[in-house]
């Protein structure tokens, strides 16, 4: 289960060269969300999908110094569970990161 706080980075396939290098922290989240895909992404009537997850963060750790500590990012919809995209679970997900001098919590 993801938390605030905790650190992850962003997998997208054939979009690697966009996420290289970064590290982004959770600063909230949207857990039990069935909202569906957008009509005009999709031209069809929006119906709702199954309880997934959005993530909202701010980016830590960037090869571009000048990007760190933008909020903002928002990213899903995710499985609770697996942190993979709910629509293309091979090509898109979040892995949390743990670093030296994190905390780990218990409760």
């Amino acid at each position: 289960m993801i938390q605030v706080g905790d650190k992850f980075r962003n997998h997208w396939v054939g979009h690697e060269e966009c996420y290289e290098g970064r590290i982004y922290q959770v600063t909230g989240f949207l857990e039990g969300c069935t909202c569906g895909k957008p009509t005009f992404l999709t031209g069809k009537q929006e119906s709702p999908r199954r309880p997934h997850l959005h993530v909202r963060a701010k980016l830590i750790e960037a090869p571009a110094k000048y990007m760190v500590g933008e909020n903002g990012f928002v990213f899903g919809p995710f499985d609770i569970e697996t942190l993979r995209d709910i629509n293309a679970p091979d090509e898109s997900w979040i892995e949390i990161v743990r670093q030296k001098g994190d905390q780990l919590s218990l409760f």
